[in-house]
């Protein structure tokens, strides 16, 4: 998930899979399939006019066996 003030390129890469998206501003989530290697940590780019703005690593290795369940950004969200 990103917040972004204005349009920018969303890239991730993990494993040997490699995606990426336009979002515009505000909220933007995208979903990738899982890799078929185990124990990656994903790497994520935010570009804007061709020039990274941010990026960084994942804190957690995605695994066959994680332990980990639910990684729902809206679970526990409350709307008024």
């Amino acid at each position: 998930m990103a917040i972004l003030n204005d349009s920018a390129t969303i890239t991730l890469d993990i494993g040997s899979n490699h995606y990426q998206w336009n979002a515009g501003p505000g909220v933007s989530m995208g979903s990738v399939p899982f890799p078929t290697q185990d124990s990656q940590i994903p790497f994520i780019q935010i570009i804007k006019n061709g020039v990274v703005v941010k990026s960084g690593y994942g804190s957690t290795y995605v695994t066959k066996s994680c332990s980990y369940y639910n990684f729902n950004p809206w679970v526990g969200i409350l709307s008024l």
